[in-house]
C-alpha cells in the first residue's frame, strides 16, 4: 500500500492539522443575498398581480341625447332682428328670428318675376281646367250620342226577336201537327225529321237574338254608369281649378304682400347656439338657430373605429377630453358606456363640422357624470357641438400575460 505513493506524499499526510474545516461568511453578504431575494420574489409577485391596458384615442362631440333640432330659414333674405339670446329657454311655437326676403331670388330672378310666373300657373292651371272640361262634356255627348244609336238598335233588335219567337211557336205547333200526321201513317219519318230540324233552327236564332238583345242592354247599362259619372268628375275638375286658384292666389299674396317672415321654435328647449348675427344674409334652408330640448340631457357620442369598437361594452369607464377645456389644465371629464351601433357609419354618414372621419366607424353612445368642467373656481357648463377625443381601454391583461403572449399564439398556430 506504501508503494502506491510518493514519500512526500505519506510525511505529508501524516502532518495534517486535526479538526472540521469552517467557511467564514461576512455579515453584507447575507443582507445582499436576502435582499437579492426579496426583489426577485417582488417582481413575481408584480408580474403576476399587476396589469397593463391597451387604449384607442377616438374622436366624437356633445350632443342632446334628444338630438339637436336646427330650425331653418324658409326663404333666402336678412337677418333683420334675432328675437332669442344663447344660451335662453324657449317655448315651442317661440319667435326666434325675423326675416326680410331679399329683394331678388338666388339666381338674380325678381320677385317680379315670380309673380308673373305665377300668373302663368294660373292662366295654366285654369286652361287645363278649361280642357278637361271640355273633354268631359265633349265625352259625354259621345255617349249620349251612343247611347240613343244603342237603343235604337236595341229596340230593332227586340222586334226582330219577338217576330222569331212567333215563328217558334208556329214552327212547334207544326212539329206537333207533324208527329200526329206521321203516327197515322200519312207523313214519312223523314219529312218530320225535317220539321223538327227546321223548328231547331228557328228556336236557335231565336236564342241569338236574345244574346244581341242582352249584348245592347249590357253597353247601354255601362254608358249609363259612365253618364252617371261625368258629372262628378267635372265637380272634381272644377273643385281642383278652384284649389288650385286657391293656392295660387295664396302664394302670390304671400309674394306681393309679405315681405318679412318669422322663424319659430317648433320644441320647447334651450337656444344652443345662434349662427348668424343681425343684419347678415341666410339662403334658403340655412340654419338660424339650434336648440336643445328641454326633455334631453347632454351625451357624448363617439365614432370610434373597428379595431377600437370590439371590446367596448356597456358600463365601461370612459376617459373625456374636451377641445374646449384642455386636460392638461382642466382634467378630463369621465363617462359611461350606455349603448355601441350594432351597423358601421360610413365616413360620409358623420356629417359632424370640424370631425374628420377616414374609414368606417361605430357609434359609441356615452353618459356623462356630470356636464359642467371646473375652472378658474367656478363650474362652466358644456355645451352642445363641443368636439372631445376619449379615451378607450380596448383591451386589459396582467404583465405576466403579455410576456407569455408570444408563447400561448406559438401554441395556438401550433
Amino acid at each position: 500500500m506504501s508503494k502506491l505513493f510518493r514519500a512526500e506524499a505519506t510525511r505529508h499526510a501524516a502532518s495534517r492539522l486535526s479538526g472540521d474545516v469552517i467557511l467564514a461568511s461576512s455579515t453584507p453578504l447575507k443582507w445582499i443575498t436576502a435582499l437579492a431575494v426579496a426583489v426577485v420574489v417582488f417582481l413575481a409577485l408584480f408580474v403576476s398581480t399587476a396589469s397593463y391596458a391597451r387604449k384607442e384615442t377616438v374622436s366624437g362631440w356633445l350632443a342632446p341625447d334628444a338630438g339637436l333640432i336646427r330650425l331653418t330659414a324658409r326663404q333666402g333674405g336678412v337677418i333683420e332682428a334675432l328675437l332669442v339670446r344663447e344660451g335662453q329657454p324657449i317655448q315651442a311655437g317661440a319667435p326666434v328670428a325675423r326675416i326680410r326676403l331679399s329683394s331678388s331670388l338666388e339666381g338674380g330672378d325678381s320677385y317680379a318675376a315670380l309673380a308673373r310666373s305665377l300668373e302663368m300657373q294660373s292662366e295654366a292651371a285654369s286652361a287645363r281646367a278649361l280642357a278637361a272640361r271640355d273633354a268631359l262634356l265633349a265625352e259625354q255627348q259621345q255617349l249620349h250620342a251612343r247611347k240613343t244609336a244603342l237603343v235604337r238598335e236595341r229596340t230593332q233588335a227586340e222586334n226582330r226577336l219577338s217576330l222569331q219567337r212567333q215563328r217558334v211557336g208556329l214552327a212547334r205547333a207544326e212539329v206537333q201537327r207533324a208527329e200526329v200526321i206521321t203516327a197515322r201513317g200519312y207523313l214519312p219519318q223523314r219529312e218530320l225529321e225535317d220539321r223538327r230540324s227546321a223548328a231547331l233552327a228557328i228556336e236557335q236564332e231565336a236564342a241569338e237574338l236574345a244574346g244581341v238583345v242582352l249584348q245592347y242592354q249590357r253597353e247601354i247599362g255601362d254608358l249609363d254608369a259612365r253618364l252617371a259619372a261625368i258629372p262628378i268628375d267635372l265637380k272634381s275638375v272644377e273643385a281642383d281649378a278652384v284649389t288650385a286658384a286657391a293656392a295660387l292666389d295664396q302664394q302670390r299674396t304671400q309674394t306681393e304682400g309679405q315681405s318679412i317672415y318669422v322663424v319659430v321654435a317648433t320644441v320647447g328647449g334651450r337656444v344652443a347656439a345662434l349662427p348668424f348675427a343681425t343684419g347678415q344674409t341666410v339662403g334658403a334652408d340655412a340654419t338660424v338657430a339650434v336648440v336643445t330640448p328641454t326633455t334631453g340631457s347632454l351625451e357624448a357620442e363617439l365614432y370610434a373605429p373597428s379595431r377600437a369598437a370590439g371590446f367596448v361594452r356597456e358600463g365601461q369607464t370612459v376617459r373625456l377630453m374636451y377641445q374646449a377645456f384642455p386636460y392638461q389644465k382642466f382634467g378630463a371629464g369621465v363617462g359611461r358606456v350606455e349603448s355601441v351601433s350594432r351597423t358601421v357609419l360610413a365616413p360620409a354618414e358623420v356629417a359632424i363640422p370640424g370631425l374628420q372621419v377616414q374609414e368606417p366607424v361605430f357609434r359609441v353612445r356615452v353618459k356623462l357624470d356630470r356636464d359642467t368642467v371646473s375652472a378658474y373656481g367656478q363650474d362652466l357648463p358644456l355645451q352642445p357641438g363641443m368636439l372631445l377625443t376619449a379615451d378607450v381601454v380596448v383591451d386589459r391583461r396582467s404583465l405576466l400575460e403579455w410576456l407569455l403572449d408570444p408563447l400561448y399564439a406559438a401554441g395556438r398556430r401550433a
